[in-house]
């Protein structure tokens, strides 16, 4: 990247410049730097990548330095009261670290077996018409992840599937549609256009694929209209 686009875009028209060691490195920037090498307190605290073979560091210097270690040290003191411990903090945070992706480990697990479970149930409920079968559901699950999975569990389980499922998911509307490779070409229909057009029904929009789509909207009191009025598509 040219130094001069670098100037423009980080720090405006002017730039200072300071060339520590012309053989190893060349600082510029837009803000005070220490007044000499050998300032006698600098912490760097943090240190990135602005482009190929150029680094960008931030550091305080003088009092800042100060004040930055007795603010780690308060929140170390924080975290050990939190912990109930003095000694071995590393090691305690780790530790329930280790404990957490235990548990989101066997929280996944149990919710694949609810998925299972649900989509047994939905099998059960299958509407057919004509030589097409078809599942239509507002489903209790909470990601948009969690009813993808789903609806490919169902696809693969029923042939000439049409699938819409809708979804409340943190207070907004979630629509899926899928349908088998077979409806799509003998009939026509397309997931993308279909998911596209109930959407308006949640105040929303998206798209996918012909036989895969799915749209969000702020309006998740309108999932059961558009489940309801999906049916048109097979008309």
């Amino acid at each position: 990247m040219p130094w001069d686009v670098v100037f423009r875009e980080k720090y405006g028209e002017f730039v200072r410049v300071v060339i520590a060691d012309p053989t190893y490195s060349m600082n510029f920037a837009g803000h005070t730097c220490g007044q000499y090498r050998g300032d006698r307190y600098c912490r760097i605290v943090t240190e990135t990548a602005v482009a190929a073979g150029i680094r960008r560091i931030e550091a305080i210097t003088g009092e800042a330095v100060f004040q930055y270690i007795q603010e780690q040290a308060q929140t170390i003191q924080a975290i050990g009261d939190l912990l109930r411990t003095k000694t071995e903090l590393a090691t305690k945070v780790q530790h329930i670290l280790d404990e957490n992706s235990a548990l989101q480990k066997e929280l996944e697990q149990f919710k694949l077996g609810q998925l299972d479970v649900l989509k047994n149930n939905l099998l059960q409920q299958v509407e057919v018409h004509g030589d097409v079968q078809v599942i239509r559901s507002i489903v209790p699950l909470d990601s948009a992840d969690l009813v993808k999975k789903l609806a490919y569990a169902l696809r693969n389980e029923k042939e000439n599937l049409f699938c819409v499922l809708g979804a409340e998911l943190g207070g907004k509307a979630n629509l899926t549609v899928i349908i088998s490779d077979a409806l799509v070409a003998a009939k026509k229909l397309d997931a993308g256009k279909i998911v596209k057009e109930l959407g308006k029904d949640i105040d929303g929009g998206g798209g996918g694929q012909a036989f895969f789509a799915s749209a969000g909207g702020k309006n998740p009191s309108g999932l059961q209209k558009a489940i309801d009025r999906s049916i048109q598509f097979l008309q």
